[in-house]
């Protein structure tokens, strides 16, 4: 059996169980494993110690430890458990370290590859919605100023129409007192010249009427 030693914890990783028969079954995290190198029986007691060798030294796929694929809410085709990825179809061992340094079975390797696509189009989900947001909000900074601008600009239009009807006002005035004073000037001249016939009309009667003296 070989524990391992997680926030003060004793975790059982691998385990061996050995028959009457002198058959052999191993388990990894208490899962059965069959796809292996590993003998399946044995005839004496230095084959078992080799056996007993080569299960220590086998491998134990350590998942995706990547942090950044926490930010990936569900897969298919994994689980996510304790901040680790696995493949569904995870064979709980690998064959050797890739160049990280890290154990991983093929499995495993494929849900990465698959974990970081899927990364890949959140990221870009969330630039879009930023841009999106940032968009959303200049456009509402131009509706206020537009707004804005409305209101400053009904503000001069009910003054233009202030004014106007002032002027139209003042138009008005001037030209009935320029048609009254022109209508007065006609009538004085008219009266005058009334006047001055009736005048001459008068002397001229009048001078008929004065009797002719004669020497």
């Amino acid at each position: 059996m070989v524990y391992v030693k997680n926030e003060s914890k004793f975790k059982l990783l691998k385990t061996m169980m050995i028959t009457r028969n002198k058959e052999v079954a191993y388990f990894i995290r208490g899962k059965l494993i069959t796809d292996h190198h590993l003998d399946l029986k044995f005839n004496n007691l230095e084959e078992l110690n080799n056996i007993l060798i080569d299960f220590d030294n086998l491998l134990i796929c350590q998942g995706v430890t990547n942090p950044k694929f926490l930010e990936i809410p569900s897969h298919r085709n994994g689980l996510k458990k304790e901040n680790i990825w696995r493949s569904k179809t995870c064979s709980l061992y690998g064959q050797r370290k890739n160049m990280f340094g890290d154990v991983i079975c093929a499995c495993c390797t494929k849900l990465k590859r698959s974990l970081q696509t899927g990364l890949t189009m959140v990221q870009r989900q969330v630039q879009r919605k930023y841009k999106l947001t940032a968009s959303r909000k200049k456009l509402q900074n131009c509706r206020d100023i537009v707004a804005r601008k409305m209101a400053q600009v009904e503000v001069c239009f009910n003054r233009l129409v202030v004014w106007t009807s002032e002027l139209v006002s003042v138009q008005t005035s001037s030209v009935i007192k320029y048609l009254f004073q022109n209508q007065k000037l006609k009538i004085e001249a008219l009266r005058t010249s009334v006047l001055d016939a009736a005048k001459n009309a008068l002397e001229h009667r009048i001078s008929k009427l004065t009797p002719k003296v004669q020497y």
